[in-house]
């Protein structure tokens, strides 16, 4: 099994499905060390991991450059980096208060990180495939700094693709410890699919770890939100059924997951789009929740738009509703992770 130790994280492709499960077994260890730390009381073998590991991490520094706003992944990762034991280098917003401001380049930045002896860069933009030349820029400097992809603009988001997949693998068919590799899983995903980041990189992880006969796409958004060619175009050749609608309730009752996504207003750049259509179409509505499955679950990346109502918070007691326990998991998972990439 190909190690991640020293490798960045660009893009949700490169993971397969072996490298998956040990990081998902790692990531249940965290919750162990979670717990340890927060003063439960654990087994041997969770305050042996987590002595071996602030060990290992406690000359490691990873730095935290955001150039969008952001609090789950900003803070997941931060507080990851701290229960590990490694040193945090926490920017301010880099867009307000970097040199960015000053014209500075996305190369100059990170060679100069590199110049500090950061171990890695956990990184953040508006620009679609910025991390990419952070990753090259990190390449060319002859230094071994690992570049993670924290979400860059329209493109991709691994790590919360990561920790959506690890939320499905944990609730998936009512929490019944089930190998989803072993169960048709039908997903929806609803709102915003055209400027999600999120929804793209979970498309191909989840085709990355599930067989196509087992999976199975819904879209649901209207026309002018809709999912892009090119994640269509890669199902197809790759074999996964997929379908396109503008009412969820017309596939309700098929459905086992729902990815709920919030209208990314940041990035309509003029599009006009109908509120009340969405609102009353592409949301958790009482007839939604009439005709959902009793063991479906409902996911959402945070944070929910009131305004859109895509998951209002009268749904927030059913026990279907699993957005607050799928931000929880990010912090095992990106704890996972960083020890994966700097430990091995």
């Amino acid at each position: 099994m190909k190690s991640l130790k020293g490798q960045s994280i660009l893009e949700a492709q490169q993971f397969g499905r072996e490298i998956l499960d040990d990081l998902f077994l790692e990531a249940d260890k965290m919750q162990g060390v979670c717990k340890f730390l927060d003063g439960g009381e654990v087994s041997e073998e969770a305050m042996h991991e987590c002595g071996s590991i602030k060990a290992g991490m406690a000359e490691k520094k990873i730095a935290l450059l955001f150039y969008e706003p952001s609090t789950r992944t900003w803070s997941s990762f931060y507080v990851a980096a701290e229960n590990l034991g490694a040193r945090v280098m926490a920017i301010p917003p880099a867009r307000q208060f970097s040199s960015a401001v000053k014209g500075e380049t996305v190369k100059d930045t990170i060679a100069m990180f590199c110049g500090y002896g950061i171990d890695a860069i956990v990184m953040r933009t508006d620009k679609e495939g910025m991390a990419k030349e952070a990753d090259e820029a990190a390449c060319a400097s002859g230094r071994t700094v690992s570049i993670i992809n924290a979400g860059d603009g329209k493109g991709q988001h691994p790590t919360q693709a990561l920790l959506d997949l690890y939320t499905v693998k944990r609730f998936f068919k009512n929490d019944l410890k089930k190998d989803i590799h072993e169960e048709k899983i039908n997903i929806a995903f609803v709102g915003d699919l055209a400027n999600g980041r999120t929804v793209r990189s979970l498309a191909y992880l989840l085709n990355k770890y599930q067989d196509p006969e087992k999976l199975e796409f819904f879209f649901v958004s209207p026309p002018v939100l809709k999912m892009k060619d090119d994640i269509k175009d890669y199902l197809d050749k790759k074999g996964v059924k997929f379908s396109e609608y503008e009412k969820l309730a017309d596939v309700v009752g098929k459905i086992d997951v729902f990815y709920m996504t919030r209208v990314q207003k940041e990035r309509l750049e003029g599009i006009q789009v109908d509120y009340d259509f969405i609102r009353n179409n592409c949301s958790i509505t009482k007839e939604v929740v009439e005709k959902m499955k009793k063991e479906a679950i409902v996911m959402h990346p945070l944070p929910r738009d009131p305004a859109f109502g895509e998951i209002p918070e009268w749904f927030d007691s059913d026990p279907r509703a699993k957005y607050i326990q799928q931000a929880e998991n990010g912090l095992y998972v990106r704890m996972a992770l960083l020890k994966k990439v700097l430990l091995g």
